[in-house]
């Protein structure tokens, strides 16, 4: 299953991305949205790990990472419960690391969003809400080294 995993600049140096909760088209996504074609529940599957990144954003971090990879079925888990909310339809349980090889690409937000991440990371809602507007940039995997580099400037 393809899953979109929330990320910050320390787990692009990681030599594995972690268990953690991640975000994918799940059945629940797919009963939401009925009528939604594969491509637009892919973005708001992307959207809610863009938003799930922001509290895993280290001090002085202001740009939000999510990282796509294909994961066995067999390392994730559905919630058994049924979804009360937007992340709830999207979110599952990863239960195994994630080798860089598996990982397809890295999504980070556009240069000068980060005034609005950081309002967002203060818990300004109106900021939260405007991330979802802020383009994600698509970088091969193969740019980790020089992403982790471009971030810390």
């Amino acid at each position: 299953m393809r899953c979109y995993i929330p990320a910050a600049r320390a787990d692009l140096s990681a030599v594995e991305l972690t268990a953690r909760t991640v975000h994918a088209v799940t059945p629940a996504l797919r009963g939401y949205y009925p009528k939604a074609d594969l491509e637009s529940l892919e973005h708001v599957a992307t959207l809610m790990a863009a938003d799930e990144s922001l509290p895993r954003l280290a001090a002085g971090e202001a740009r939000r990472i999510v990282c796509v990879a294909e994961v066995a079925d067999a390392d994730l888990v559905l919630p058994a419960a049924p979804a009360r909310d937007a992340a709830e339809i999207t979110g599952v349980t990863l239960t195994a690391a994630v080798p860089w090889h598996k990982v397809e690409s890295i999504l980070v937000d556009a240069p000068g969003s980060e005034e609005l991440v950081r309002r967002a990371i203060a818990g300004e809602q109106q900021a939260f809400e405007q991330c979802g507007d802020i383009d994600l940039l698509w970088f091969d995997v193969t740019e980790r080294a020089l992403l982790v580099s471009e971030l810390e400037n």
